[in-house]
């Protein structure tokens, strides 16, 4: 796994130290998947912290060319997770969807890029047989990008989430009553993926 990293490491340095690839021009789209983790939120019966499990991730992004090292991108993900519900040893199903966009800029040489992603947007948490809930989210991503041809390549990403949340917190409700208050200290999420990419 250390030389695993030491490589990825090598191989970021080489691409940031290049030029562009004029391909990286063209509008892209992109279908990952991955594992995401992270994130708590508080018992208001017992003010203990109740873990968002980590699960499989999948998605897609949208980005085109602003000019010559920026772009605009746009990213939907939908993460599969589960928290521990009131009951010793049971669980509630939950889906955490973001729907985000914002900045890229990439470095290229040749066919591979490094790139780093600065996103907006929002996360809804919607825990099964309970009302979902919307939050604001802020987003970093850093990954690299590689050409088979001009418009197939592979894309991988490792990306960061925070969600701000207010501390008089919102609650997640059913028909079964309130069962989750959220932290007003803010969530910190995060997945890695890989994945698909279409140029045209």
């Amino acid at each position: 796994m250390r030389r695993l990293f030491a490589t990825l490491a090598v191989l970021l340095a080489a691409v940031f130290a290049g030029g562009t690839d004029a391909r990286a021009q063209t509008p892209e789209i992109a279908a990952f998947a991955g594992w995401g983790f992270g994130g708590s939120l508080i018992s208001p019966a017992t003010g203990d912290g109740i873990a968002i499990e980590a699960g499989p991730v999948y998605g897609g992004t949208f980005s085109a060319a602003i000019s010559r090292t920026w772009r605009v991108e746009a990213l939907v993900s939908r993460q599969e997770s589960r928290v521990e519900a009131g009951a010793p040893g049971s669980h509630i199903n939950v889906a955490l969807e973001r729907y985000m966009a914002g900045l890229q800029e990439e470095k290229a040489r040749g066919g591979v890029r490094a790139f780093g992603t600065f996103l907006v947007g929002a996360t809804r948490f919607a825990p099964s047989g309970f009302e979902s809930e919307l939050w604001f989210t802020l987003g970093v991503g850093l990954g690299v990008k590689t050409r088979l041809s001009d418009h197939l390549g592979l894309r991988f990403e490792a990306r960061g989430y925070y969600t701000p949340l207010n501390s008089s917190g919102a609650t997640v409700c059913g028909s079964g009553g309130c069962i989750f208050a959220f932290s007003g200290s803010g969530v910190f999420q995060g997945d890695v993926s890989g994945g698909l990419l279409f140029a045209f």
